[in-house]
């Protein structure tokens, strides 16, 4: 080696240093000096100079010159390929990288080819647990997010971890990247504590292996800050974005894309803290800089471009969202655009709602709720959180498209769109679960929307399988003709529409009426929809539907609600005037429809933390709501039971808990509650029902099984704990002291078909998780019914030892007499009511919710 060749190698060295340091400038100049002696040297250097070529690569692509950096890669891959053959690994490195490259200058197919590519060599040649593997999945699988197919990425992920972890340790950097980009995925479909707790493992490594100064830490910093802001919480992101920032700026200087990346999350910050001003500054800024790096079709400016739309929207300039908007579905109508094509819609669904054109907002609402409902099919059966965590995501779009069908009286598609966002809700409770049906249904269109929709789709497809830039120019040109176009159409909507509308409506409404009308004319279904200032009702009887509009937004209704539930719980004397604030908001506009000539049985279907609310308690001022109406709460898993007749002659196998077991609490009056319900000649108890008493060492999952084939209805005193998402921790503790899981319940050997009633009476039945937005109170009901029985009665809170027993036995005394499930509940409820001995109060009577068919 010549004393060039020997100085070429040490620049070389100390250019790679620079670079694992984060020293770019003094990185590029190494590598430069050393390049420039290799270049006059024999071709045996020719590894030390595609090498070279790579590290520079690598500077290129982290300082946003994407251009050089391709450059760069391309001679590494050239070079390589001419001497290793096209499979080696360092071939697979170059081809990684390249494709890293392309996907930062989105160009995400080509990216996907290489990283398949890089992938298919180091199988062959390293085998499946190499550590570059795990970083050819990681790579896919950041493609597989940015091109929205989250199930594949969040499988990548999963799949690269171990691999790195084995191969690098727990404390590689290598590994931080993919705790970060798992948290990515995991804050895309809205599972924030899981993607929280991935980025502050990957900022914690990231501290570890690079230190405190390296540019990967504001990475690691952004990508905190960025779940935070999306989980709501802008004033704990803000200040972690400007750290970012000011670490991006002086490591990458002023112009860089990761730079304009943490200027438009500084303006979604800002914007959630009401400092509009602010938030225009940093994506006026952002979108400049990604205009000049990374050109006008890129998602990232997409994603700007929508984050001015929407300021201007509150701002009222319409116009000028639109332009924005405009120029966003440019860039949504590309093969990789999907994502953001969902976001447009939404954006041009609320301007053209902020200007009064609701038929318009209407159309481009059901494109994006549509688009979400599509991808909640691309999630497969194994992505159960995934589906609830997307649905949650995107609840906005929901509500924000059912409130322009009531504004415009379209009730029963209103409805139906609550129905959708209700179903995303509970698929995870019903995942891996053999009955369920899995299929996945979309908003009904009118034949104009119809006919918009598919020019727009079959003009997507011309932009998207352009074989020119011409080619796509032209059909860009076209979807904005059809934007055009597609507004005057629906601003200019005939009767004809109109009627078609009404049509559409009326044949839902009618199908639901039908129902109805076959139960009895004394029967009411109630929609509640929260909204960001009004509340929406939905009152719908066999003979008509009405909508009500009630000016308070979600977030003052839900400190309403949590104040009476603590208020109830805790029986302090707030409880009268907050119950009588709430049946103001939720029963005083359909009042008139209530009473002993009109409605007597209530089916509820809230959504959010209304689910938390115990509607019985609710007062006008001289009556509780339950004294005036007989009160259910429907769920979508008990629709179809709405034809059904339930029979009183039940045989009922009672399972009780009365001993102390592990910390569990002893439920003194167990055994007294199940001899008033069951009359078991075996046990010597004259209940009101013929049946089995399984008290303690008898209440066993074998003898639970055993009942279920033999028994109309179930109740069970116990303990229980309902989890949302989490079966091996949704537990029944059983009186032999084993537990039994919601997993376990999966076993074929617990049949729930045709039982009638299962009816849990101990401490938190219904509630559970944490996720604080009502799911569970639902969960638990939807899932045993899924599973086959008819209906569930189970309590908000721990309820009172001491006063169960007689509710219990009033209600299934009512039942045995012939009253329907929801009229025993309210008559066992009002007798509770009716007693001085301070068992009156809410928290007796109050937890107890009848979910699914109530006859």
């Amino acid at each position: 080696m010549g004393d060039e060749g020997a100085q070429a190698l040490q620049h070389i060295e100390a250019g790679k240093a620079a670079l694992r340091a984060g020293d770019y400038a003094a990185a590029r100049e190494a590598l430069e000096a050393g390049l420039s002696l290799l270049r006059y040297q024999p071709g045996s250097y020719q590894s030390e100079i595609a090498d070279a070529h790579n590290q520079l690569g690598r500077i290129y692509l982290e300082t946003g010159d994407h251009a050089q950096g391709r450059l760069h890669f391309e001679k590494a891959l050239a070079i390589r390929q001419l001497l290793y053959g096209p499979d080696h690994p360092e071939v697979a490195s170059s081809l990684n990288n390249l494709g890293i490259q392309l996907k930062e200058e989105g160009d995400f197919a080509a990216a996907r080819r290489c990283h398949e590519q890089a992938l298919a060599i180091r199988l062959r040649v390293l085998g499946p647990n190499n550590g570059m593997v795990g970083y050819s999945y990681s790579n896919i699988g950041t493609l597989a997010r940015n091109l929205g197919d989250y199930v594949g990425a969040k499988n990548s992920f999963e799949t690269a971890l171990p691999i790195l972890q084995s191969a690098y340790g727990a404390e590689h950097f290598s590994v931080a990247a993919c705790l970060s980009n798992l948290g990515n995925v995991l804050t895309h479909i809205g599972d924030f504590p899981a993607a929280l707790h991935c980025h502050e493992q990957a900022l914690a490594v990231r501290r570890k292996s690079r230190g405190e100064a390296h540019p990967e830490i504001a990475n690691a910093l952004m990508n905190l800050g960025f779940t935070l802001i999306e989980s709501g919480d802008a004033r704990a992101a803000r200040p972690i974005f400007e750290q970012a920032l000011a670490m991006m700026r002086a490591s990458l200087g002023e112009t860089n894309a990761d730079v304009g990346y943490c200027l438009t999350n500084l303006g979604a910050a800002a914007e959630a803290m009401g400092d509009r001003a602010a938030a225009r500054l940093y994506q006026e800024q952002a979108l400049a800089m990604r205009l000049g790096l990374l050109g006008a079709d890129h998602p990232d400016t997409g994603f700007t471009l929508l984050c001015l739309a929407d300021l201007d929207r509150q701002e009222m300039a319409l116009d000028q969202a639109r332009a924005h908007l405009r120029r966003a579905l440019r860039v949504a109508g590309l093969a990789d655009g999907a994502a953001l094509r969902r976001s447009v819609w939404h954006g041009l669904s609320q301007v053209e709602a902020a200007a009064g054109q609701h038929d318009t907002a209407i159309f481009f609402g059901k494109q994006a709720v549509n688009a979400i409902q599509m991808m909640r099919r691309a999630l497969d059966r194994e992505a159960g959180d995934m589906q609830r965590s997307y649905a949650t995501a995107h609840e906005l779009v929901y509500r924000h498209l059912a409130d322009q069908l009531v504004i415009t009286g379209r009730l029963a598609e209103a409805e139906r769109v609550i129905g959708l966002l209700k179903e995303d809700e509970l698929f995870e409770l019903l995942q891996r679960d053999d009955k369920s049906n899995q299929r996945v249904s979309f908003v009904a269109l009118t034949s104009l929307e119809a006919i918009w929709q598919r020019l727009g789709d079959d003009i997507i497809a011309l932009i998207a399988n352009a074989p020119t830039s011409t080619a796509r120019e032209t059909a860009r040109a076209a979807f904005d003709d059809w934007l055009d176009a597609a507004r005057q159409s629906f601003a200019d909507a005939s009767e004809s529409h109109a009627r078609e509308a009404s049509a559409l409506n009326r044949a839902a409404r009618e199908r639901l009426q039908s129902a109805l009308a076959a139960i009895g004319p004394d029967v009411g279904l109630v929609h509640y929809l929260p909204g960001a200032t009004h509340l929406t009702i939905i009152l719908t009887t066999a003979s008509l539907q009405i909508g009500r509009s009630i000016e308070i937004g979600a977030a003052a209704l839900n400190r309403l609600i949590y104040e009476m539930r603590f208020a109830a719980e805790q029986r302090s004397d707030d409880l009268p005037l907050v119950a009588q604030q709430l049946d103001r908001i939720l029963v005083a506009p359909i009042a008139e429809f209530i009473g002993p000539d009109r409605l007597q049985t209530l089916m509820l279907a809230p959504v959010g933390a209304l689910r938390y609310l115990p509607f019985a308690a609710l007062h006008d001022g001289q009556h509780y709501l339950v004294e005036r109406v007989a009160l259910s709460l429907y769920t979508a898993a008990a629709a179809d039971a709405l034809h059904y007749r339930a029979t009183t002659g039940w045989r009922i196998a009672a399972f009780g808990v009365a001993r102390e077991i592990d910390g569990h609490a002893k439920l003194n009056m167990v055994a007294d509650e199940l001899a008033r319900i069951v009359k078991d000649e075996d046990a010597g108890t004259q209940g009101l029902f013929p049946g089995r008493i399984h008290l303690d060492a008898l209440f066993t999952a074998a003898h639970f099984a055993a009942a279920l084939t033999s028994h109309d209805a179930v109740h069970i005193a116990s303990h229980f704990h309902f989890s949302p998402g989490h079966e091996s921790l949704s537990r029944l503790l059983l009186g032999d002291g084993n537990i039994l899981t919601l997993e376990g319940l999966r076993d074929p050997i617990f049949q729930f078909d045709d039982i009638e009633l299962i009816t849990l009476s101990a401490c938190e039945t219904a509630m559970g998780g944490g996720r604080e937005n009502g799911r569970e109170i639902e969960g638990f009901g939807a899932l045993v019914q899924n599973r086959g029985a008819r209906a569930v009665l189970a309590s908000l809170w721990s309820v009172s030892d001491r006063s169960t027993p007689d509710l219990m036995e009033a209600f299934y005394r009512a039942r045995r007499d012939g009253a329907s499930k929801a009229h025993a509940l309210q008559m066992a409820q009002c007798a509770q009511i009716a007693k001085k001995d301070g068992t009156h109060e809410p928290f007796h009577w109050a937890a107890f919710i009848l979910m699914g068919d109530w006859l």
